[in-house]
């Protein structure tokens, strides 16, 4: 009898000890569950403030182009945000050209190339064939520039004023007309701009 009672003894003992165990091992297990949570937070919430000032940076860098309407945009902003280069010979301005090495020198009525081919922007109610792109003015420097570098010399025509006539297919509309094409006029064997506009 007293050895059962001492068996009892023993056995509540051991069990007491590892229900303690195993609680001590629940509690630590709890706390470490919760210190990796409280890391991740930690971590999310650095990872998103970085990013934040990323994002804030980038907006902060923006060039001053892009606060303009594009109405107003100009040569000259077009320059300092490096969509245009200016191209210069003994100091005195030529043109400018693209990134895409597109050249826009001076002439027509509106004074310089570039501005020639931004009128195919905007309507022109005296001009009843007048197409316009379906873009802006930073948009049409990149689609020219696209343009040119996809031209096909075997498919151009000779002018007699010694011009060079591409249409090239651009796979997407371009137009505000569902134009899908785009013609480019250049000086013969050259990167010289005379106008550019779309058309079916």
């Amino acid at each position: 009898m007293m050895k059962n009672k001492r068996f009892l003894i023993l056995f509540l003992i051991l069990a007491f000890v590892l229900f303690s165990a195993i609680g001590c091992s629940n509690v630590v297990v709890e706390q470490k569950i919760s210190d990796q949570s409280e890391i991740s937070d930690k971590v999310t919430e650095e990872v998103g403030e970085e990013k934040e000032a990323v994002h804030t940076s980038k907006e902060d860098e923006l060039p001053p182009i892009i606060e303009k309407e594009d109405k107003d945009i100009t040569i000259e902003d077009l320059v300092k945000a490096e969509i245009l280069f200016e191209v210069k010979k003994d100091g005195e301005l030529k043109g400018w050209k693209s990134k895409g090495d597109v050249f826009y020198g001076f002439g027509s009525k509106e004074g310089t190339r570039i501005e020639h081919v931004f009128q195919h922007l905007i309507p022109r109610p005296d001009k009843p064939k007048h197409s316009m792109f379906d873009t802006n003015k930073v948009g049409l420097i990149n689609l020219i520039d696209e343009a040119f570098e996809n031209k096909d010399y075997g498919k151009s025509k000779l002018q007699n004023n010694g011009y060079r006539v591409y249409d090239i297919e651009m796979n997407r509309v371009i137009g505000t007309d569902g134009e899908t094409k785009i013609r480019l006029v250049v000086r013969d064997k050259s990167n010289s701009i005379i106008t550019a506009y779309p058309r079916k």
